[in-house]
């Protein structure tokens, strides 16, 4: 049967065991930290009054270690435990969010520990609508086509038949899964309504003559 002295200096040593771990923990959870670093990027859109959700994730490169995160719902995203000798190092950014670009995809980022603020626009192409008009039965070109946008901007077939516009960024859809209205109207044709779908390619519209009345 133990004494009361070895009770206390068993009772002694585990209390001295159990603060020298806790000690220990806390100098390398220090030390550790002390060696790495976090990297916040925000996104934000140069778009006038643009206050969608951004869809999609950030690709950051450090060295030959490569991070993919989504955007969070505040637009930003956080890259923990960034090995210290990376600060002061050119680091490689991509975004791959739906309907967006980077304004500036070639330039260049130092990673420092501070936000990185990461600025993007609607997609080019999606203000792009393009195609060409027919005759339903003829299957002839028609010239002088009046094509309007969105009840805003007006188009007109050339001596090909064919159209092709860049609209102003303040009319692109959100994304690819949005649409363009168009109206689509020529003295001796039944006007007709369509849909274009931002990045679908040329469309092929087809028009039927009115029916002469008597």
């Amino acid at each position: 049967m133990l004494t009361k002295r070895q009770h206390f200096i068993i009772l002694l040593t585990f209390i001295i065991a159990v603060f020298a771990f806790v000690t220990i923990s806390s100098i390398l959870k220090i030390t550790r930290n002390d060696n790495t670093l976090q990297c916040t990027i925000y996104v934000t859109s140069i778009t006038e009054n643009d206050e969608s959700v951004f869809k999609g994730e950030i690709i950051i490169d450090f060295g030959h270690d490569r991070d993919i995160k989504e955007i969070g719902s505040d637009k930003s995203v956080i890259f923990n435990e960034i090995p210290n000798k990376f600060k002061g190092e050119k680091i490689n950014i991509k975004t791959n969010i739906s309907g967006y670009d980077l304004v500036n995809p070639e330039e260049e980022f130092i990673f420092t520990g501070d936000p990185i603020y990461l600025k993007i626009r609607k997609e080019i192409k999606l203000g792009n609508i393009k195609g060409y008009v027919i005759d339903e039965f003829s299957n002839d070109y028609l010239v002088n086509v009046k094509i309007m946008v969105e009840s805003d901007t007006i188009i007109y077939t050339d001596s090909s038949g064919r159209y092709n516009a860049m609209l102003p960024e303040t009319m692109y859809p959100i994304n690819d899964r949005d649409y363009y209205i168009l109206r689509i109207s020529k003295d001796g044709y039944i006007t007709e309504r369509k849909r274009y779908f931002p990045l679908s390619g040329k469309q092929e519209i087809r028009l039927r003559k009115e029916t002469s009345k008597h």
